[in-house]
């Protein structure tokens, strides 16, 4: 994979970044993270100055976008899937009376309904054509009854079955960076890549950006989490970890919770036991598609590769890059208001597709819920803490009507105890939440003002 350098600047935490080098000095150096191949078309978003963010991929042989989820099935593959994807542990309404067929709401243009597997280690995505609507359907209650209903939007049975190989595949492959971390990259089977994560060659692990540590570090994908509620043996003594299988990272190497531990043996759920209503340990009736391991040995909290963060571009919009400890970037930091950074505002920035056609990186979005005055006319803004001077305002007319946007600055803190919202197009007072901040929004900003993107689509 091809190495690119940049003139940028290398930071190592987060919310306004300093500089750490100048322009002329060595600066970082960054792999490529995605390419196009001979079907799948990459979509991205382009500052000058080379600041660039991969959006997904669009399938050229069948007209429409589609994306890698990261979950490697039991194939050993990823596959480049359009997004009309319904997980099919959460499917609540059917087509039949047994509560066995499932029954679906798409969008009219809906090519494919992606249905994704209970448990994503053990069993591949299943794709299938839009059925016909349905009249009446049922739905599956709290209780395990099934019962008609009418409530809700039009559904759709599951049509014909579409081959899952009629889609572009993938294979994780390892690109070498010199480095304590090296890129795990997506290979299509059409020559197009995307870097998915990280990998650590220490500990021969799939590893990704956590923010919340202090260092910032590659933390393991394949995670189970503690304090289950489930255990292996029949007295109830010995804590299983526990995973939810629609949306595993296999394999699962890492077990989270009070200490961190390595994950052992899976457990089938058949061998576990929990405790019941009456607080006697008996054989466990849950979710059989979980995954459950046995708690293996403690990790150290410096086991793991601190992350830096290398800032990418010549320009006034920066790139936001998750590094190796010796500061090769491999994978972009978020897709949101963390993926760029504005030099001109000091503040991170987010890609906005605005009223006059354009895409623009505008300060960070916010909804505004809540008003000063009892005519709802003074907006406020609702934060944990004033985290920038500039803010975006979206609000939503309703319907399919896109968002507007406006550009404010944060002013100050707004004390007084009394709040409004608009409930049912009426201003209405209402009970100040806890746990929040409020700041009066200041003067307008014109869009313009901000940096324009080249959209490739």
């Amino acid at each position: 994979m091809q190495i690119k350098r940049f003139c940028a600047r290398v930071v190592l935490l987060v919310a306004l970044m300093e500089g750490a080098w100048a322009c002329g000095e060595d600066p970082p150096t960054a792999l490529e993270s995605f390419a196009d191949g001979q079907r799948l078309r990459a979509q991205y978003v382009e500052f000058a100055g080379g600041a660039t963010l991969f959006r997904g991929f669009f399938d050229t042989a069948r007209g429409e976008p589609c994306g890698f989820d990261g979950l490697v099935g039991p194939s050993g593959a990823d596959t480049c899937l359009p997004a009309s994807t319904i997980n099919r542990s959460y499917v609540r309404d059917f087509a039949d009376e047994a509560c066995t067929e499932p029954a679906v709401s798409v969008p009219g243009a809906t090519t494919a309904i992606v249905m994704l597997p209970a448990n994503a280690c053990d069993a591949e995505p299943e794709i299938f054509e839009p059925g016909d609507v349905l009249a009446t359907h049922y739905q599956l209650t709290s209780d395990g009854s099934c019962v008609e209903s009418s409530q809700g939007p039009a559904l759709r049975r599951l049509g014909a079955s579409v081959p899952l190989d009629s889609y572009v595949s993938a294979l994780p492959v390892r690109d070498p960076t010199g480095g304590r971390i090296d890129a795990l990259t997506l290979v299509a089977a059409d020559g197009a890549r995307q870097v998915l994560a990280g990998w650590d060659v220490e500990r021969e692990e799939s590893v990704e950006q956590s923010l919340e540590a202090e260092p910032t570090v590659w933390a393991p994908r394949g995670v189970a989490y503690d304090d289950s509620g489930v255990f292996s043996d029949a007295t109830c003594t010995r804590a299983v970890a526990r995973k939810f299988g629609s949306s595993a990272r296999c394999p699962v190497t890492t077990i989270l919770g009070p200490q961190l531990r390595a994950a052992g043996m899976r457990i089938e759920p058949s061998a576990l036991f929990a405790r019941d209503d009456t607080g006697s340990c008996a054989p466990y009736r849950g979710p059989k598609d979980d995954l459950f391991f046995e708690r293996g040995e403690l990790i150290a909290a410096d086991a793991f590769a601190e992350l830096a963060i290398v800032e990418l571009g010549t320009g006034r919009i920066r790139q936001r890059v998750a590094a190796s400890p010796e500061g090769t970037g491999i994978v972009p930091i978020g897709t949101g208001q963390s993926a760029f950074f504005d030099t001109t505002t000091n503040q991170p920035c987010e890609v906005v597709s605005v009223s006059d056609g354009t895409a623009r990186c505008l300060p960070p979005v916010f909804e505004s819920l809540y008003f000063a005055d009892a005519a709802c006319t003074q907006s406020l803004l609702q934060a944990y803490a004033p985290a920038a001077a500039l803010v975006t305002i979206a609000t939503y007319p309703g319907g399919d009507a896109p968002p507007t946007h406006a550009v404010r600055h944060v002013g100050t803190q707004y004390l007084d105890p009394a709040l409004y919202a608009q409930v049912s197009s009426v201003c209405t007072p209402v009970v100040r939440p806890d746990g929040f901040d409020y700041f009066l929004l200041g003067e307008a900003v014109a869009l313009t003002e901000f940096e324009a993107a080249l959209v490739h689509e």
